[in-house]
């Protein structure tokens, strides 16, 4: 079906729908379609309309100049990213009511500096599974992010949810919203695990559930910022990380001091109502601070 359908996308106008009716779309053979207009790609429901790519090697679409994507209702496998971000601008990303399975990322962008902005970017209701890298690795400069009522199941590749700016911690990122969202045995074979990690300012990360957060070697921790400000707030953590030495917390929130010459984030948070209760009482840390000016309040830790 990889001729049909990239034919239909290249036909599409601004504004257009593409839909999916119920049925697997086989792309064997597929180049990844450079979108320059703003289109929505809706199918019939997730469980029903799936489009499935040649490998985990493949990208479905990147975003192209101008290119603005609403994805709704589909299910996607055997790809490598669903869309991709590139150097170009957009205005607006959207994937709403979305199944993602065995696929590398669901959303990807390449960090660094070559990427474009992106005003909003907007994931609610998607399901990702068997995910061998982060599902949603965002690193573009954003105006708001908002990731609501999603589920993370049985993902290997060390992350669920990445805001940032390619690690780079000086970037004002500001504005995103992570709540309501369901992580579930994220894992690592191979180093660390961040089932949310952020870089930024003001992340207000709340109401998560997190259930078997795990890594091999490296860091591990359910929520990871490197974040000025922002609030941590009625998460429930189980199991939230294996591993007992020093780089090890269920929530973790790094950066330097006030008025250092490092990096000016990691202060004035606010950790508060969260429940954390590890299975195995072991020398787990429940939350781990550095460096100051945080408000830690209300927390329920057990194990």
């Amino acid at each position: 079906d990889g001729p049909e359908v990239a034919a239909a996308l290249a036909a599409a106008v601004d504004g257009d729908i593409v839909y999916f009716p119920k049925g697997t779309y086989l792309l064997t053979t597929w180049t990844v379609h450079s979108l320059t207009k703003d289109i929505t790609i809706l199918g019939d429901d997730r469980e029903g309309a799936t489009i499935q790519g040649p490998n985990t090697s493949t990208d479905f679409i990147e975003l192209g100049a101008s290119g603005n994507l609403v994805i709704r209702n589909v299910g996607f496998n055997t790809w490598r990213s669903v869309a991709k971000g590139t150097s170009e601008n957009a205005t607006y990303f959207e994937m709403d009511g979305c199944k993602v399975d065995t696929v590398v990322e669901g959303y990807s962008d390449s960090g660094g500096s070559d990427v474009g902005t992106i005003d909003r970017f907007y994931i609610h209701g998607c399901r990702f599974e068997s995910c061998t890298g982060f599902p949603i690795q965002h690193r573009a400069v954003t105006k708001m992010v908002t990731i609501v009522n999603n589920e993370f199941d049985s993902c290997t590749g060390g992350g669920g949810v990445e805001v940032g700016y390619n690690g780079d911690e000086t970037f004002v990122n500001e504005g995103f919203i992570i709540s309501g969202n369901s992580f579930r045995d994220i894992s690592n074979s191979g180093g660390s695990t961040w089932a949310v990690l952020t870089y930024g300012m003001n992340p207000v990360i709340t109401n998560n559930t997190f259930h078997t957060i795990t890594a091999a070697s490296g860091d591990c921790a359910s929520i990871y910022t490197k974040s000025r400000g922002g609030t941590i707030s009625d998460n429930v953590i189980y199991d939230g990380c294996n591993r007992d030495d020093s780089d090890e917390s269920a929530i973790r929130c790094k950066g330097t001091a006030r008025g250092s010459t490092g990096t000016p984030f990691g202060y004035e948070g606010i950790i508060s109502g969260n429940t954390i209760i590890f299975s195995t009482p072991l020398t787990y840390r429940a939350i781990q601070v550095n460096h100051t000016d945080y408000i830690i309040s209300n927390n329920a830790i057990d194990g």
